[in-house]
């Protein structure tokens, strides 16, 4: 809303590209709406998942250094494991939670470095 509304496409673009980059190709990976992102990891037991959600973390680092916007994107992550006979709507609200929990991490360390303007995705 700050730079309007190319510069808010422009971000969610950059969003779905970090996100497609961070993750595998058989990852799917889908905008919900708004700045709203899912991402469906099917993962075996030895990986670990937090690989990815640390590869995401790097890209946008680095996005954050050398896109020279006059904003940073920042994402909030909410993870959840499938449980056979949980229904898709349960697993998406389990995340959800999860993912306000880290967004509101992230903004009381982000209130204490108030260094530029964040978009959080």
């Amino acid at each position: 809303d700050t730079f309007g509304h190319s510069a808010g496409d422009e971000a969610l673009a950059a969003a779905a590209a970090l996100l497609r980059s961070s993750f595998r190709e058989t990852d799917v990976v889908a905008r919900l709406g708004g700045d709203e992102f899912v991402v469906l990891a099917l993962m075996n037991r030895t990986e670990d998942a937090e690989v990815p959600v640390r590869a995401l973390r790097d890209s946008l680092e680095a996005w954050n250094t050398c896109a020279g916007k006059p904003f940073r994107l920042s994402m909030s992550v909410g993870m959840t494991d499938f449980d056979p006979g949980t229904r898709m709507e349960e697993l998406v609200a389990a995340a959800d939670r999860r993912m306000y929990a880290d967004k509101q991490e992230r903004r009381a360390a982000r209130q204490s470095d108030s260094e530029g303007v964040s978009v959080d995705v």
